[in-house]
């Protein structure tokens, strides 16, 4: 079965991802782990690339970090330590359950 995102073209793809950001961040507010409120951006909880984008614009799969914390700690630095306690506020954020919900979806379209 074709991916989602291989039926539709680039720009639709970045249009989808723009609605999905947009309404991450409208329903979070603020940096999920410093609470700022400035230059906010919408970061995948879930992603696997290699096995495609079933959970791409689930906003349940998404939370609202701070521009530093989202490119300098999470992907530039990979503070590991961070990351396992970003892991843990991804937990009381969205629940052990919907995270399970979101894996199981994402396995599905392999």
């Amino acid at each position: 079965m074709a991916s989602q995102t291989k039926l539709m073209t680039k720009p639709e793809v970045k249009k989808k991802d723009k609605e999905w950001a947009d309404t991450v961040k409208k329903r979070d507010k603020k940096c999920l782990v410093c609470g700022s409120k400035k230059q906010l951006q919408a970061h995948h909880a879930i992603v696997s690339k290699r096995r495609g984008y079933a959970c791409r614009w689930d906003t349940t799969n998404g939370v609202t970090l701070c521009q530093y914390h989202h490119i300098w700690v999470l992907h530039r630095m990979g503070d590991w330590m961070f990351m396992n306690d970003f892991l843990n506020l991804l937990v009381e954020k969205i629940g052990h359950t919907e995270i399970a919900k979101l894996l199981l979806k994402q396995r599905r379209h392999k």
